[in-house]
């Protein structure tokens, strides 16, 4: 993947589409565990959620999401407690509005994360791709901006 560019004419920088299927990767994690107050559609975001979230859906690998609801929807690492510091740049996204997980309790890993991006984004909820899309989009670029200065020059 090249370096991520804030395409004029759309607005979506170009790594935009690999952070929503990781989105709908987790969306469809939390629609299949019956969570899906969150993706009720509205007038304003009715086509994105139709586009990446059930579609997503009707992709999702029904195995794999079965094997991880049986295992507890573990991460391959402990987040909440690491042996020592990620000292490799980190993005941390919540939604102010987030009624599946709320946005409180990501706050507890701060520490274990040195070079993280904390943000709370407001009139957001569990899809904050789209709640937000903008501003989900400058973030994750300048994350991503981060990532490649890192891996040129490591520190």
């Amino acid at each position: 993947m090249g370096a991520p560019t804030h395409n004029q004419k759309n607005g979506v920088c170009s790594a935009g589409k690999v952070t929503v299927l990781i989105m709908i990767l987790v969306l469809s994690l939390c629609l299949f565990r019956g969570l899906w107050r969150f993706a009720m559609p509205n007038r304003r975001n009715w086509e994105p959620v139709r586009d990446e979230i059930f579609s997503g859906v009707q992709l999702a690998d029904s195995a794999f999401l079965e094997r991880l609801r049986a295992n507890g929807y573990t991460f391959s690492f402990p987040v909440d407690s690491l042996e020592k510091p990620f000292e490799k740049p980190t993005l941390i996204l919540t939604g102010r509005q987030d009624a599946t997980v709320g946005y409180q309790d990501a706050w507890d890993i701060i520490e274990n994360y040195p070079r993280a991006t904390f943000a709370v984004l407001d009139a957001a909820g569990h899809i904050l791709q789209i709640e937000q899309e903008r501003l989900f989009e400058e973030l994750v670029c300048e994350w991503l901006e981060r990532v490649k200065a890192e891996k040129r020059d490591p520190q």
